[in-house]
């Protein structure tokens, strides 16, 4: 068998191929069908869908403007659905390490298994575990794979031997180039790497030489490459004027005037850092992070994953044992090499989010700035391995950091699987507790920690798809509830917005407070006038909720639901569905349709998992005089005393009527408060 290999050396590069391909299913594939969109998806999003290609494109004209008619291109493509954007980005992240691996093999075409290594690192990099949100970060796979291809056709120009093929891989290595470039100026430090391989390809040749010699005799082989960085620098400097303060060369430029030295320094620390970060850190911090969010079966899983690409490694091994260099070639062409092109190119390509006062942190989306060095990261570690360990060991441990790879990604897939189901939960709860919501209400909803929104659009863009379908305006306003506009609520201001081109009012005065606890219950919407709140609610829901306009719902309006080709299919109807339609029974004021829905949700056995969610129902029972059943629900909303000091607040100058036709409020203050003076 290994001689049938051996003699068919082209199945190799398939085996190889294959393998990449494999330990990308198991890192990004398991869980693509339960992840959707997040964070700034929803403005393009938005914007694709009620505005058309040419809203997306107008989004990015102030910044990325190539980036945004690449963008609208493949929502075009795509349509909405999330799956067709996961697919599509595993297919960009998988062809850039096969396009990685095509490179590598042009620089070090001896070194099989080590530049298969190279690729599988790069392919599961745990320091950037943002695949999930992929209708944003596609753009950046894309950008990466366009930077990863004009360097390999740089390569394949210096070993091409034909004029013509050398003018086609030219021009291509410039038209990529500037593709990525254009999408993304930060990942201009992929010259780095471009520039050092050429040296090394170079330092084969002949004896040593120096320096200014060799760089002058690279020169030809590296214009193309430059030519195209050249071309873009020149068109972002002279002619273009960015209307974002972090894409704006001048404002940078004044910035860096004003302090020199301290900049100067901040470069100096913040690279040094950011090297140690993206080589060694992305291999612990992240899944140290991430495992906070798995169950015991996510965490079976996933080592079974990452047990499931070990053993493809080591099939592959078995099956391709010939493919190392023998010691002659190691003492021409050591891999030694690789320590200082793989070190030298990381810290080249963090350089320029560094220059533009960002770098690279395992938070927020930060750890994007990692991409453009996952290549040198790769060509480091494999090297180093390589280069100081024995054989017996290096498999072992390059093995074990694709495995790591492999389980941190996915452990990153169930973090996103879940945010996901928190927003599904948000949109389609509300929907069934709100059949229609007022122009220019302002929602502020509040997610869970570790879940939770953070800029305005994140509510505005879904809920106009959910209530304002057809309408380019942004109708309903939203915000994400923080310190900040928590403030703003207090305060009751009117704020105008310009968010990339798209103009909205945000008028707290007709704000919509919710939450979904971190306990599992359900969506909660707030009424400013009755505060009843759960043990579980955020102490920011509590100053919030007093703000809160139940006005803004339309009880009797029209019913909206979230597309389901954007959302997914409706939830089941477990008791959620029953606690938000006789919370809505309850402000239209149909007692008999909350009693219909309790005794339904009875009969199923549900029952909630906040003792809060009892309240309509008993309210339902007390408006229907049937007493015996509302003081068994009673009964257990007196069990949690901090809900019952709050909801009594409302009854403090209550003052009884024994004349009064109604004596609902009454009984709720006798059955739940007890004696007026003890509500104090």
């Amino acid at each position: 068998m290994r001689h049938f290999f051996s003699e068919r050396p082209w199945l190799e590069k398939w085996g190889a191929a294959l393998v990449i391909f494999l330990a990308a299913c198991a890192a990004y594939l398991p869980l693509a069908g339960s992840v959707g969109y997040y964070r700034d998806d929803w403005h393009v999003l938005w914007a694709a869908v009620e505005q058309g290609p040419q809203g997306v494109i107008d989004q990015h004209t102030l910044d990325r403007p190539l980036m945004g008619v690449m963008y609208a291109g493949v929502d075009i493509l795509l349509g909405q659905r999330p799956m067709a954007w996961q697919f599509f980005a595993f297919g960009v992240r998988v062809a850039g390490a096969w396009v990685l691996l095509w490179l590598l093999r042009s620089v070090w075409p001896t070194y099989k298994r080590p530049t298969l290594f190279m690729s599988l690192l790069f392919v599961v990099y745990p320091g950037f575990y943002e695949q999930a949100n992929a209708h944003t970060y596609q753009n950046h796979l894309l950008a990466l794979l366009f930077g990863l291809l004009s360097i390999a056709f740089t390569v394949q120009f210096t070993q091409a031997k034909f004029k013509g093929a050398k003018l086609l891989l030219a021009f291509l290595s410039i038209l990529s180039g500037l593709a990525c470039y254009m999408m993304f100026e930060w990942m201009i430090g992929l010259e780095g790497l471009r520039l050092l391989l050429l040296w090394h390809l170079d330092s084969r040749r002949d004896k040593p030489v120096v320096f200014l010699r060799r760089l002058a005799r690279l020169l030809p082989a590296w214009l193309p490459g430059l030519g195209g960085a050249a071309s873009y620098l020149i068109w972002r400097i002279v002619f273009f004027k960015s209307a974002r303060s972090v894409t704006d060369i001048g404002a940078l430029a004044r910035r860096y005037m004003a302090d020199p030295g301290g900049n100067l320094l901040r470069i100096g620390i913040e690279s040094i850092k950011d090297l140690f970060e993206t080589i060694f850190s992305a291999w612990f911090t992240p899944f140290y992070h991430l495992a906070e969010s798995l169950t015991p079966t996510d965490t079976l899983t996933g080592l079974g994953l990452a047990l499931a690409i070990t053993m493809i490694c080591i099939l592959y091994m078995k099956t391709f044992p010939f493919n190392q260099p023998d010691s002659a070639v190691e003492r021409r062409d050591p891999l030694s090499a690789g320590l200082w092109i793989g070190a030298l190119a990381v810290l080249v390509a963090v350089l320029p989010p560094i220059l533009a006062e960002r770098h690279v942190e395992f938070r927020d989306g930060l750890e994007r700035y990692s991409l453009t060095a996952m290549a040198g990261v790769a060509i480091f570690l494999v090297s180093l391995i390589y280069t100081y360990l024995f054989p017996a060991h290096r498999n072992s441990l390059m093995i074990a950091l694709v495995a790591i790879g492999v389980l941190t990604q996915f452990s990153s897939m169930v973090s996103f699987r879940n945010f996901w189901e928190y927003q599904r939960q948000l949109w389609w709860q509300l929907s069934w507790r709100a059949p229609d919501i007022k122009d220019n209400a302002t929602i502020i909803p509040l997610l869970p920690p570790g879940y939770r929104l953070a800029e305005g659009y994140e509510v505005w863009a879904p809920a106009n798809m959910i209530y304002r379908p057809g309408d380019s305006r942004v109708v309903i306003s939203g915000e994400a509830l923080n310190n900040q506009t928590v403030l703003y609520l207090t305060e009751q201001l009117n704020l105008g917005r310009n968010m990339r081109k798209v103009e909205y009012t945000v008028d707290f005065k007709n704000s919509l407070v919710m939450a979904i606890p971190a306990s599992g219950s359900c969506l909660h919407v707030f009424d400013g006038e009755k505060p009843e709140y759960s043990l579980d609610d955020d102490p920011l829901i509590r100053i919030a909720g007093e703000y809160s306009r139940l006005s803004m719902i339309r009880a009797e309006g029209e019913e909206h639901q979230p597309p389901e080709e954007i959302f997914g299919p409706e939830p089941r109807h477990s008791w959620c569905f029953y606690y938000q339609k006789a919370s809505l029974a309850r402000q239209r004021g149909d007692w008999e349709e909350i009693v219909r829905l309790g005794e339904e949700a009875a009969a199923k056995g549900l029952q909630p998992q906040d003792i809060v969610e009892w309240l309509p129902f008993y309210e339902g029972y007390v408006h229907l005089w049937q007493y015996e059943q509302a003081d068994r629900i009673a009964s257990i909303l007196r069990s949690d005393h901090f809900f019952i000091v709050g909801y009594c607040q409302q009854f403090q100058d209550f003052t009884p009527d024994p004349n009064a036709p109604d004596q609902a409020e009454q009984f709720k203050v006798e059955n739940l408060c007890g004696q007026l003076d003890a509500i104090q």
